[in-house]
């Protein structure tokens, strides 16, 4: 009897062996204080850069805060493992996305900030359950569910602060921000299509079309120099006279391309949102969703594979380490 006390006693000094609020306890309190100040910053520098996308349409400035706002919460579960502690930096974060936008309706506001709060946090508890279940440490396993509701958190936030503006004749974005896109997508469209050029008039991309199609014809080639140039000018004036008739629209020869094609684009956005109403709304709506997560599920993945090489570069300067935890678990199971 007395051995089976003593085995007793042994066991339950085993179970508190060690305990887990020693190991996973706060250290370094100014080093989470600098991360929460970071994190909610982050989101601050998010919320500014998405409004002065909407305004004048710097994507940079809105990749790069799409970027460290997402870094910047994956090292946010890996490190603060208090849950009160993440609920408390989440709801700073959701209020700092929204000073920026005070001219938005009040329960757009409240949604974009409940709507942003709720998907986060799901996606915060999915990581830490994973950082719970797994005795190593997988930098992209376990971040993968934060990266991957961060991003749809801010694309619900996104769509709530857009979707004021389509009951103002604002169903597209700005001129500006059109025109920073289309810049912004040059290289490619280049590529695909060599004549497009984003800051040649109307004017100069019908020449340019001109010119391509009569190059190398057996009959131009054989003009001479002063008809061929005559014989081209009289081609791009056709081709200009047949955009123009085929957009149905009131376009000059000095127009910029882009500018022609945003107006077009928007004109035929304002007439079905005047035929279908709330219906192409709605539709509208899941349409941008649509695309911004297409485009989001491949930056987040791009992301993340920057933000391990900045976790690795952090552990190898030694700002932040990966150490073992001796906790003996309790769990209840049939006998």
């Amino acid at each position: 009897m007395a051995l089976l006390g003593r085995m007793e006693r042994l066991d339950g000094n085993l179970l508190k062996q060690v305990p887990e609020k020693e190991i996973t306890g706060l250290k370094n309190t100014y080093k989470f204080f600098i991360l929460d100040v970071l994190a909610v910053a982050s989101a601050a520098f998010l919320g500014y850069s998405y409004y002065d996308f909407l305004k004048n349409g710097p994507l940079l400035l809105l990749a790069t805060a799409f970027f460290l706002f997402l870094a910047l919460s994956a090292f946010k579960v890996m490190l603060i493992k208090s849950f009160f502690h993440r609920i408390l930096v989440l709801l700073l974060e959701s209020v700092a996305l929204l000073p920026f936008f005070y001219l938005t309706p009040r329960s757009y506001l409240v949604w974009a900030a409940v709507l942003f709060f709720s998907v986060s946090i799901l996606g915060e508890m999915s990581s830490r359950s994973r950082i719970s279940n797994s005795l190593e440490v997988k930098f992209i396993m376990f971040t993968a569910p934060v990266f991957r509701a961060s991003t749809v958190a801010f694309i619900l936030f996104a769509l709530l602060m857009y979707i004021p503006g389509l009951d103002n004749n604002k169903i597209f974005v700005s001129q500006n921000t059109f025109s920073s896109m289309f810049a912004s997508s040059s290289w490619l469209l280049h590529d695909i299509y060599p004549l497009l050029d984003t800051n040649l008039s109307l004017k100069q991309f019908s020449e340019r079309i001109a010119l391509s199609k009569l190059s190398g014809t057996p009959a131009y080639e054989s003009m001479a120099e002063s008809d061929k140039l005559t014989f081209w000018k009289n081609a791009s004036i056709q081709i200009s006279d047949q955009i123009k008739k085929a957009l149905d629209g009131n376009i000059t020869d000095d127009q910029k391309v882009s500018d022609i094609l945003y107006k077009v684009i928007t004109d035929r956005l304002s007439k079905s949102e005047s035929q279908f109403g709330y219906w192409f709304i709605a539709l509208w709506t899941a349409l941008v969703f649509v695309i911004a997560y297409s485009f989001g599920y491949v930056a987040w993945w791009i992301c993340a594979l920057g933000t391990l090489a900045i976790y690795e570069l952090l552990i190898a300067v030694n700002v932040i380490a990966v150490r073992g935890e001796s906790i003996t678990k309790e769990t209840v199971m049939f006998s």
